[in-house]
């Protein structure tokens, strides 16, 4: 599924990965899995895991790299 959320910035996701493409060449990535969230962009990987699902705190916690 492709969603366009702007002139400048694309959402892919396929199962439980998801792209967010920014004017057509920042690329962030972000994998879910049963207990962890990865998200990559560049050469940095940031893998959070958790045992309660609190989407705020996530959000906050990718939103840094």
């Amino acid at each position: 599924m492709e969603i366009k959320l702007n002139d400048s910035t694309i959402v892919k996701t396929e199962g439980n990965q998801a792209e967010i493409i920014s004017d057509g060449k920042y690329k962030l990535t972000i994998f879910l899995d049963k207990d962890k969230v990865t998200a990559k962009y560049s050469d940095v990987v940031l893998t959070i895991e958790f045992s309660k699902f609190d989407i705020e705190k996530l959000a906050r916690k990718i939103f840094s790299i």
